[in-house]
């Protein structure tokens, strides 16, 4: 191997590095979004069960 062709392997070695990086961090950043949308719901649902028992323990008071 000349040192032309070793810097074309280096090159596209160091390409696929960043390519896989890239991903790493492409992955990462929807994995955490979904987990983010997650909680979200998760919390939106809680904050909708404490609203309806409310609603039910007024209900049941203003019998």
């Amino acid at each position: 191997m000349n040192l032309l062709e070793k810097k074309a392997f280096i090159i596209a070695q160091l390409d696929n590095i960043k390519d896989e990086v890239m991903m790493d961090g492409i992955i990462e950043y929807i994995t955490q979004k979904s987990t983010h949308e997650t909680d979200v719901l998760i919390n939106e649902n809680i904050i909708s069960q404490i609203i309806e028992e409310r609603r039910e323990v007024l209900a049941k008071l203003a019998q």
